[in-house]
């Protein structure tokens, strides 16, 4: 399993550039996260067409890791003499089926993407459960080895927690799994950032 974490090289420019003046404003619309294996070794999705509901497991939990530079927050923050702010809003998120041929998303009727706080492990929207995307096979057509889940412009930023920030996403479907008793994907996260450092 291959991670990616979103780290950008915009937060190097902002720190700089709000040092040489009083502020500075990054904006970055399609910064990406990915994941290989997202089943995991061996894989643990549920497959063999199983009928797939909202406490059913669909594709285990992403831990998406934001970095570590402690400028990623949505409420201003410090780092020395530099205060920032920002947002990282989830603009899609697609799943690919690279294992087998024969697996698809074909029997997916829908698929709600939900960020997790607390420990939650989001069984329910509520406070520490937020919904970040979603897909509806009528309102988006059906999916074949590609399944697009559009995002709903939360800030991936309200969720983040620990020292690297990072943001639990527990995906929820329903319908049917692929048809093969195993099989494996990646997934491919797009966002957009706006970030904005000053230096009084």
């Amino acid at each position: 399993m291959t991670k990616s974490a979103i780290v950008p090289r915009a937060w190097i420019l902002l720190a700089s550039t709000a040092l040489a003046g009083c502020y500075a404003e990054i904006e970055d619309g399609s910064v990406s996260y990915r994941q290989t294996n997202v089943c995991g070794t061996p894989s643990v999705c549920t497959g063999n067409g199983m009928p797939l509901s909202l406490s059913s497991v669909f594709i285990p939990p992403v831990n998406v890791n934001l970095g570590d530079s402690g400028v990623l927050t949505s409420s201003e923050s410090k780092q020395g003499p530099i205060t920032f702010n920002g947002s990282l809003i989830l603009n899609k998120v697609t799943i690919t089926v690279t294992t087998p041929q024969t697996g698809d998303f074909s029997g997916i009727t829908s698929v709600d993407l939900r960020a997790a706080l607390n420990g939650n492990n989001c069984a329910q929207i509520g406070d520490n459960c937020k919904s970040v995307a979603s897909y509806d096979s009528t309102r988006d057509g059906p999916a074949t080895r590609t399944l697009v889940i559009n995002g709903v412009g939360a800030n991936l930023l309200d969720f983040a927690s620990g020292n690297n920030k990072t943001v639990r996403i527990i995906p929820k479907a329903t319908g049917n799994a692929p048809a093969p008793v195993s099989w494996n994907g990646d997934i491919d996260m797009n966002t957009a950032i706006k970030a904005r450092g000053s230096f009084p």
